[in-house]
């Protein structure tokens, strides 16, 4: 029998969010828990401004930041916070209450 290559196997390539994810593995809670924040108001920009090209890839980097942060148990109710926000508002006080370290 002759050999044969199986194509398909194997770890699939990174995608562009999952490269630029990894240098968030070395910041501190603040600044993930800011960045997360962030990540939400560009999901609720694009959602407001009708950009779901941009929605998908934006996304993805929430949902990867999110991952990131629930391995701290201790976020779980900062997540939810963030993850139940609807309006810029919420978020903006959300957002407050972390740079004076109240939540």
């Amino acid at each position: 029998m002759g050999n044969y290559l199986v194509v398909g196997y194997g770890p699939r390539p990174m995608d562009e969010a999952e490269k630029e994810m990894e240098n968030y593995l070395n910041k501190s809670t603040y600044e993930n828990k800011l960045t997360f924040i962030q990540f939400k108001e560009e999901l609720l920009n694009c959602t407001l401004n009708k950009n779901y090209d941009k929605f998908s890839y934006y996304y993805k980097k929430y949902d990867l930041m999110k991952e990131l942060l629930q391995k701290d148990r201790e976020l779980n109710f900062f997540i939810y916070q963030v993850n139940s926000c609807n309006n810029l508002d919420e978020l903006f006080e959300i957002k407050k209450q972390v740079l004076n370290n109240e939540l």
